[in-house]
């Protein structure tokens, strides 16, 4: 896998300057890419991209935030269904997401994970990986903000059925 060094990772909500934290991008692999960050006296941090089904059997694009040895979320701050409806911003554009905490199966704490609420903002997602070289994204109100690869993003898109009728 190919790193890349960010210059600049924003993540104003975990108090740290963006020059103090390390960050490195790898690009699409099988079905997703990771940005992983180090961020002084907090460890390491996961943000992933995924293209996945939903139950529905709709190809989606899946963002996760995981924080290391803890808890990226707190399940009780999630309504009914452990479901929210929260905005993220994806290359300066607002999108209405549905996000969720879940448990992590084999290990101790939650990750945040969430996909496009609606059909138009999941065509925006695609086209941004497809189009650009790098997709921003800033979870939610409250969450830190990363850069994406989007370098082998279409042929992840294609090999799980792409827009296949």
């Amino acid at each position: 896998m190919k790193k890349l060094l960010l210059a600049a990772v924003i993540l104003a909500s975990f108090g740290a300057s963006a020059s103090s934290i390390d960050s490195t991008q790898y690009d699409w692999e099988d079905d997703k890419a990771i940005t992983e960050l180090h961020i002084p006296n907090k460890g390491n941090q996961y943000a992933s991209a995924k293209v996945g089904m939903t139950v529905g059997g709709n190809q989606r694009v899946f963002f996760y935030w995981e924080i290391q040895y803890t808890s990226s979320c707190n399940p009780s701050n999630y309504g009914r269904n452990n479901l929210e409806e929260v905005t993220y911003t994806i290359n300066g554009q607002n999108v209405r997401m549905v996000e969720s905490c879940n448990e992590f199966q084999d290990s101790s704490g939650e990750y945040t994970s969430a996909g496009a609420l609606t059909d138009a903002g999941q065509q925006f997602i695609v086209n941004e990986f497809k189009r650009k070289n790098v997709v921003h994204v800033k979870f939610g109100p409250n969450g830190g903000a990363v850069n994406f690869s989007a370098k082998g993003f279409t042929k992840a898109w294609n090999n799980g059925g792409g827009d296949a009728l």
